[in-house]
């Protein structure tokens, strides 16, 4: 269906570009703009003549008449109100607690919500900062955004919006309280039903929430004898969700799991055991690791790791270690990897004799070659979020920033970020990093990579992410990345797409937005959990 804002577009690309058909609108509004059927003529009356111009003609379907004819009834729906008749009970509503929003924010939203490209995006930012500070908004503009409820994300930005008005308004109508229910917006307590009824996926959902307050009954759920009558892909789901509150309460149950006759079923416990300190499993790694990784003094030079392979046996294999991958790597060196990032980071001192960070950027060798153990303590600094040796791999390996992101300090990952993207080292990590926030630096730096795209066949991949770019972008890097963006237009190519070119020039509007609506709220602080009322339910 084509609401308000759609026909809004069209107006401004044209009906040749977006036509309005009367079907795609809602019925009452294409009831409204469709002609009556000429009437029939009484007995002895004068058929009409079919004359193209005469008067009895209906109206030709033209692109531009039907959509000035809907916006015309959509304006006349927005404007109408029905008088309450003396039968009809009052809807008493509590007051609110929440002051609307200043009028240049709520004209703002308007005018992103008109557009066409970037406005779930913008708008999800906007409502969230509204939530965020305790902001409201006028009536007409809540009721119109519940009529969209439908779609999951705004149904769950107005649940953070609504305070105890609004979800009394919401409670008048089954619909919009069953769509905001659905979205997550509203929350249930788990349903014990969906562990008997529910799909697999379901289930595993369910046990989580429930390891989430009781790890002991949670996994109670999994002790049960008819666990193992469960398809094995259920099995898999479910063990996975142990991950939720996993405890060394937990060893034994896996510890069983390595014998499933699942192989996907055993890995995942394999995986869960071997992030447990306290694991046989983890202690099974040490083990290996005093025998394959030794510290050999030189004269003069730096110390030398020197580590051997680690054989196949059963017990590796029922711990799940690798033994094969794409590039063909023999699976004593897998198996190698597989025991570095296993093991505590924080052990290695006891172990050999020196810290995770200088085995992995110091001198290593392999069967009497250089070998690089930096790919298998990324692992374990992942594994055991170990941010320090994130920190030491990443600034001595650019390739290896992209997996050890999540396990980077803030300020340290958006350094590193930016001196790689300067140095022209992390193109491909562009589409991953423009997805979240972006502070001023980073922001420009990743709008400099940008440009350097442009020397190549890569113009739809910079039409892509400049939209992610305006959107994550802190809005005191707007006036930098608008006068960048506007560099960048120069230079696309005579011939490059009129796409392109308009995805360019919506990002520079969709800053200038933001920058807007930034400054309008500075007078508004965010407010901390003790300082206002949530009015959910």
């Amino acid at each position: 269906m084509i609401d308000f804002a759609q026909l809004a577009t069209t107006a401004a690309v044209g009906t040749g570009t977006r036509p309005v058909r009367p079907d795609e609108l809602p019925p009452e509004i294409a009831a409204a703009i469709t002609p009556p059927p000429p009437p029939v003529p009484s007995p002895g009356e004068e058929q009409p003549s079919g004359r193209a111009d005469g008067p009895d003609q209906p109206r030709t379907a033209d692109p531009a008449t039907i959509l000035l004819d809907a916006a015309a009834a959509y304006a006349v729906v927005r404007s109408a109100a029905v008088a309450p008749g003396p039968d009809l009970p009052a809807v008493r509503l509590p007051a609110s607690s929440r002051p609307e929003a200043p009028a240049v924010v709520v004209a703002l939203l308007r005018r992103i919500r008109a557009g066409a490209q970037l406005r779930d995006e913008l708008q999800h930012e906007l409502l969230g900062q509204l939530a965020s500070r305790g902001l409201g908004l006028p009536p007409d503009l809540l009721v119109e955004l519940l009529g969209e409820a439908a779609r999951p994300g705004t149904a769950r930005d107005l649940g953070a919006l609504l305070d105890e008005r609004g979800w009394a308004l919401v409670g008048l109508d089954p619909v919009w309280s069953k769509v905001l229910a659905r979205s997550g917006a509203i929350a249930h307590p788990a349903d014990p039903r969906t562990w008997d009824e529910g799909t697999a996926a379901q289930r595993a959902e369910y046990l989580a929430a429930v390891r989430a307050t009781d790890p002991d009954a949670g996994r109670a759920l999994l002790e049960a004898p008819g666990f193992a009558k469960e398809p094995a892909e259920t099995r898999e789901l479910l063990v996975g969700a142990l991950a939720t509150g996993l405890g060394p309460a937990d060893q034994d149950f896996l510890d069983t799991v390595l014998a499933d006759r699942a192989k996907g079923v055993r890995r995942v416990a394999a995986g869960l055991l071997a992030g447990l300190r306290a694991s046989s499993t983890v202690a099974r790694a040490e083990a290996l690791a005093r025998q394959h990784v030794e510290r050999r003094q030189r004269l003069l030079r730096p110390t030398l790791t020197v580590v051997s392979a680690v054989p196949v046996t059963a017990q590796t294999r029922r711990d799940q270690y690798r033994e094969k991958d794409l590039a063909g790597t023999p699976a004593e060196r897998l198996h190698l990897f597989d025991v570095i990032a296993r093991v505590p980071t924080d052990r290695w001192p006891a172990l050999v004799g020196a810290t995770a960070i200088e085995l992995a950027t110091g001198p290593a060798e392999y069967n009497g070659s250089p070998i690089d153990l930096r790919p298998a303590f990324a692992d374990a600094a992942l594994r055991w979020r170990d941010a320090d040796l994130a920190t030491a791999v990443a600034r001595s390996d650019a390739s290896l920033l992209g997996e050890l992101l999540p396990v980077l300090s803030p300020t340290t990952r958006d350094s590193l970020l930016v001196d790689a993207f300067t140095a022209g080292l992390a193109g491909g990590l562009l589409e991953a990093v423009v997805e979240r926030p972006l502070p001023p630096a980073l922001a420009v730096a990743v709008l400099g990579a940008l440009k350097g795209l442009l020397r190549g066949a890569s113009l739809y991949r910079v039409a892509v992410m400049v939209g992610p770019l305006a959107v994550h972008a802190d809005p005191l890097a707007v006036p930098a990345l608008v006068d960048g963006l506007r560099d960048l237009e120069r230079r696309l190519p005579d011939d490059a797409a009129p796409a392109i070119r308009r995805s360019v020039q919506t990002a520079a509007a969709a800053l200038q937005l933001r920058q807007a609506v930034s400054e309008a709220l500075l007078p508004y602080p965010v407010l901390t959990p003790d300082t206002h009322k949530e009015g959910r339910p």
